[in-house]
């Protein structure tokens, strides 16, 4: 053992909830284990899709779509090829070029995939990002994404927002105790549950009981930041020329069962396929006209390392 030693092992076995949390990881791990093996991916290449603008809401549950959706289009359920942001950009996106599209993403994974496309947005990693709430807005994305449809009118546009994953942007975020993020990592989220729980992020919290973190918590927060995405999305297509879809790269966990090992999965990880997080809303908005897409070279630019693991870590990914 190393972050987590036999004395927070021992002072492990003496809380129940550390029991608990501790027999989840395992289960998941499994679980993980377990489904790339043996669990083909079926999900959809969005890339394959028609559309010129495609919106994708991160970690939208469709079943929260389904309720909260006032945006009128052509409707279905579809899986998803990843159970995270990063399984989705690896299983969409990597090895291929695609000089005809523009990527605008408030999600700092695009990082690795800079090469992939005409030209990427980066708006985690200047003064877009709000050090408040920890996070790209929604209207920022809604406004970068008029400004890049204006400046590349003949490329197909991917319009990333980062809600309605955490951290929560309305009033519920008064209800969290503890800040968006910080430590998610096994070791160390291990290491904080035995030590003091200020460190927790939201995955940890929940798996380990602590910090109040629930998951009817993390629900209403994730309705209240789509409500909000909803509203900026439904201004911004009025702006779109083309052809749009919404859709999103993944769902998230509340609990549910997982298989074959029957533990609770909490919000998002990689190759697990239960319904609730890869099955994905897909909304068509068709339009009259369409614009005539070019195809050129693929852009280079890049962000330093150290600016997207921070980013990450505020949103609770590392």
């Amino acid at each position: 053992m190393t972050a987590y030693n036999l004395k927070n092992f021992m002072k492990a076995v003496r809380d129940p909830k550390m029991v608990v949390g501790l027999l989840n990881e395992w289960g998941e791990k499994t679980n993980q284990w377990y489904s790339s093996r043996f669990t083909p991916n079926q999900g959809r290449y969005v890339m394959d899709a028609d559309w010129d603008n495609l919106i994708i809401l991160d970690a939208c549950r469709y079943d929260l779509f389904e309720t909260h959706n006032f945006i009128e289009g052509e409707y279905q359920r579809v899986r998803s090829r990843g159970g995270t942001s990063e399984e989705f950009f690896q299983e969409n996106f990597a090895g291929r070029k695609y000089g005809d599209t523009v990527y605008v993403s408030a999600n700092p994974f695009v990082e690795g995939y800079t090469d992939s496309f005409h030209h990427v947005f980066h708006l985690y990693a200047d003064d877009h990002w709000d050090d408040s709430i920890e996070t790209v807005r929604p209207e920022v994305v809604a406004a970068t994404a008029r400004e890049s449809k204006s400046k590349y009118p003949n490329k197909r546009h991917i319009i990333h927002f980062m809600q309605p994953h955490l951290p929560p942007l309305g009033d519920i975020r008064n209800e969290f105790g503890i800040l968006p993020g910080v430590t998610n990592s096994d070791d160390s989220q291990r290491s904080a549950a035995t030590n003091g729980t200020e460190h927790l992020g939201y995955l940890a919290s929940l798996r380990f009981g602590q910090n109040g973190i629930t998951p009817s918590l993390i629900r209403r927060a994730h309705e209240e930041n789509l409500e909000i995405v909803l509203d900026v999305v439904d201004d911004l297509l009025d702006d779109l020329s083309g052809k749009s879809v919404i859709t999103a790269d993944h769902g998230d966990l509340y609990g549910e069962r997982l298989r074959p090992i029957p533990t609770r999965g909490y919000l998002h990880r990689w190759y697990l396929r239960h319904e609730k997080l890869i099955t994905v809303p897909w909304l068509e908005i068709d339009a009259k006209t369409r614009p005539k897409i070019s195809d050129d070279d693929v852009g280079h630019s890049g962000i330093d390392s150290g600016v997207v693991t921070d980013r990450l870590e505020s949103l609770g990914y590392m």
